[in-house]
């Protein structure tokens, strides 16, 4: 009888260890990646694989430095006041490079086209937002380029 009780005690010991290792993998799935940078140009979506963020001094203002690339023919650039948000007076500049062709956005010259945007977050670990218009070449005689669910959300 003793051999019984313990021969059904060491085999639930085992099981039980058994399945308590089973769960004990290093093999992790790390977290997704959440940070995007994308529009919609000409209708077509363009997804930027690279991107990155810095600062630099303007007269006397931090302005956030957003860059997005695909390669050398398809890349964005959008610059604003570092820490605030919202629908006006925030991005002061919108570079792109598409299909090879330079577009530009700036505040300085009202003749360059349109831009809507909304900068949601701005500050500590974040920026993020979105942003539409349309934005001509940087030579004259070109056509505008069109841009629609514009759309970034970048660690800084």
């Amino acid at each position: 009888m003793k051999k019984t009780i313990l021969l059904s005690f060491v085999l639930l010991s085992m099981t039980l260890l058994n399945f308590s290792c089973s769960s004990d993998d290093d093999s992790s799935t790390p977290p997704a990646d959440t940070q995007v940078f994308k529009a919609t140009i000409n209708g077509n979506v363009v997804t930027y694989t690279t991107y990155s963020t810095s600062t630099y001094e303007d007269t006397g203002a931090t302005i956030r430095r957003i860059n997005g690339s695909i390669d050398s023919n398809n890349s964005i650039q959008i610059d604003m006041y570092e820490n605030q948000t919202g629908t006006t007076s925030v991005i002061t500049l919108l570079r792109c490079t598409h299909n090879g062709n330079q577009y530009l956005f700036s505040w300085t010259d009202i003749d360059n086209g349109t831009l809507n945007y909304n900068v949601t977050e701005n500050s500590g670990e974040k920026v993020e937002g979105i942003f539409s218009g349309n934005i001509f070449p940087t030579t004259s005689g070109g056509d505008a380029i069109q841009i629609t669910n514009g759309e970034f959300s970048l660690d800084k």
